[in-house]
C-alpha cells in the first residue's frame, strides 16, 4: 500500500513541477498578474534558475517522502551518500575539470576562487563565533554552530544546482572554489567542531573528491603545456574516459537531491523551527555576507560569471557534512541536521534573490 501511495505522491510532485514550470513560462511571455509584472522583470537567468530550483526541489521532496512512510530500507541514506561521495560525485568532477580547454584565462580565475573562498570562509567563521555568542549558544553547539556558519553546501546542492543552469563550467568553477572550502572543512572546520572533545582528529583531506579534482585539473594544465602534435592525441584519449564516464557522474544530480530528501526526513518540524541561531545563518551567511560580496566585488576588475560563482558559493546553505562530522565526532548532530533543514528551505528563496540582485546592481 506504501508504495502505491508513494507512486501517487511522485505523479503528484512531477505534476506540480510541470505545472510551475509552464506558469512561470507563461506569466514570463505574458504580462497578465501583477506576478508577471515581476517575473518579467526578471532577466532569463533567473527564470532558469527558479525552473531548475523547483525541480531539484521536486526530487528532494520523492526522497523525504518515501523515508517518511518507510518506503525504503533504514540504510539507504548511508548507501546513496557512499556512492555519492565515492564515486558519481569524484567522476563529475573528474570529467567535467579534465574535459575543458586549456585556458590561461580560465587559471586566473580558479585561482582567484580559491583566494576568495579562503578570505570568505575565514570572515564566516568570525561570524559564526559572534552570533554564537548573541544566541548565548555553549558547549559542543557553540562549535557547531560555527563550523555551520562558515561551511556551505558547495557540493551536494550546488554542483547539481549549478551543472543544470550553466552546465559543466558551472561545475568546473564550483569545484574550484570547494578546492579551499574542503581543505578549510577538513582542517580549521574540523578543529573547531571537535573543540569540545578530547579525542584527537585525523586530518581528512584527502578523500575520492579531492583526489578527483587534483588529478582532473593536472590533465587539465597538460594541455597548456603539451606540444600541438602530441596534445591532438591526448585530447581524444581523454576524449574516451569523458565519454563513458560522464553519464554515470550526471546521476550525482539526482542522487544529491534524494540524499538530502532523505535526511531531512529524520528532523522533527516542530523542533526544528524553534532552532532560533539557525535564522541567524540565514541572515548573515545566506543573504548579508553574498551582498556585501556582491557590491564590493562590482567595484574589482573580476570575470563576470567568476564572481557570480563567489556569490552563489558563499551564499549556500549549511554544508551536509556538518551533520557527518557532527555525529561522528559528538559534537551536536541534531543541532546540524536542524540547521541543514532551515537554512536548505530558505535557500529555495535566497538563491533566487542573489541571482536577481546581481543582475540588476
Amino acid at each position: 500500500m506504501a508504495f502505491y501511495i508513494y507512486l501517487f505522491i511522485v505523479f503528484s510532485v512531477n505534476l506540480f513541477y510541470s505545472t510551475s514550470y509552464y506558469i512561470i513560462e507563461l506569466v514570463h511571455f505574458k504580462n497578465l498578474f501583477t506576478v508577471g509584472k515581476v517575473l518579467t522583470a526578471m532577466n532569463q537567468e533567473v527564470l532558469i534558475l527558479l525552473k531548475n530550483i523547483l525541480y531539484l526541489f521536486a526530487v528532494i521532496f520523492i526522497g523525504l517522502i518515501g523515508t517518511k512512510i518507510q518506503l525504503f530500507s533504514p540504510t539507504i541514506k548511508d548507501s546513496v551518500s557512499e556512492l555519492i561521495i565515492k564515486i558519481t560525485a569524484p567522476i563529475l568532477l573528474f570529467t567535467t575539470i579534465s574535459s575543458k580547454p586549456y585556458s590561461s584565462t580560465v587559471v586566473k580565475n580558479i585561482l582567484t576562487l580559491i583566494i576568495s573562498a579562503f578570505i570568505g570562509i575565514i570572515l564566516l567563521l568570525g561570524t559564526g563565533y559572534i552570533t554564537a555568542k548573541l544566541f548565548k549558544l555553549q558547549g559542543k553547539t557553540f562549535y557547531t554552530h560555527i563550523f555551520c556558519s562558515a561551511f556551505g553546501n558547495t557540493g551536494f546542492l550546488s554542483f547539481p544546482l549549478l551543472y543544470s543552469i550553466f552546465g559543466e563550467k558551472g561545475v568546473f568553477y564550483a569545484a574550484s572554489y570547494n578546492i579551499m572550502h574542503d581543505f578549510l572543512a577538513w582542517s580549521l572546520g574540523l578543529s573547531i567542531i571537535t573543540k569540545h572533545s578530547s579525542e584527537k582528529t585525523k586530518f581528512g583531506f584527502i578523500n575520492a573528491n579531492s583526489i578527483a579534482i587534483f588529478s582532473a585539473f593536472v590533465v587539465y594544465l597538460l594541455k597548456g603545456a603539451l606540444p600541438a602534435e602530441i596534445l591532438s592525441y591526448y585530447n581524444r584519449f581523454f576524449l574516451t574516459i569523458y565519454d563513458a564516464l560522464n553519464p554515470f557522474g550526471k546521476t550525482t544530480i539526482y542522487l544529491s537531491m534524494f540524499f538530502i530528501g532523505c535526511l531531512l526526513a529524520e528532523v522533527s518540524f516542530k523542533d526544528t523551527i524553534k532552532t532560533y541561531p539557525a535564522y541567524g545563518i540565514v541572515a548573515f551567511k545566506m543573504v548579508a555576507f553574498p551582498l556585501l560580496i556582491t557590491f564590493l566585488t562590482k567595484f574589482m576588475s573580476l570575470d563576470n560569471f567568476t564572481r557570480l560563482i563567489i556569490i552563489l558559493q558563499t551564499g549556500m546553505p549549511t554544508a551536509i557534512i556538518s551533520s557527518i562530522l557532527s555525529y561522528r565526532y559528538k559534537a551536536d548532530s541534531s543541532y546540524a541536521t536542524r540547521t541543514i533543514f532551515i537554512t536548505t528551505i530558505f535557500s529555495l528563496l535566497t538563491i533566487p534573490l542573489l541571482v536577481f540582485i546581481y543582475y540588476h546592481i
